[in-house]
């Protein structure tokens, strides 16, 4: 993972007309910094970046879908857009 330059992203973005958007926020609780992002569709997804094996998790996250396709960007993309066409 990187940082795109503009440019780049400006590219990519008009490379395809599907769209992704979301707000996205960093936190910290307990040392642990937390990725959350928020979708228009309600849907909210934290992540949790860590190199050692992570002994605690905050109460308030819910299940863990780190192997699930469905909320993969992607996924999400692509159903936010059969919607809204």
């Amino acid at each position: 993972e990187y940082r795109i330059p503009m440019k780049d992203a400006i590219s990519l973005m008009n490379s395809t007309k599907i769209k992704l958007k979301k707000r996205r926020r960093m936190v910290e609780v307990d040392g642990l910094e937390i990725t959350i992002d928020d979708y228009p569709n309600g849907l909210r997804i934290a992540e949790i970046e860590y190199t050692d094996e992570l002994v605690k998790i905050p109460g308030w996250l819910g299940e863990d879908v780190t192997n699930n396709k469905m909320y993969s960007n992607l996924e999400i993309a692509l159903l936010n857009n059969i919607n809204n066409l």
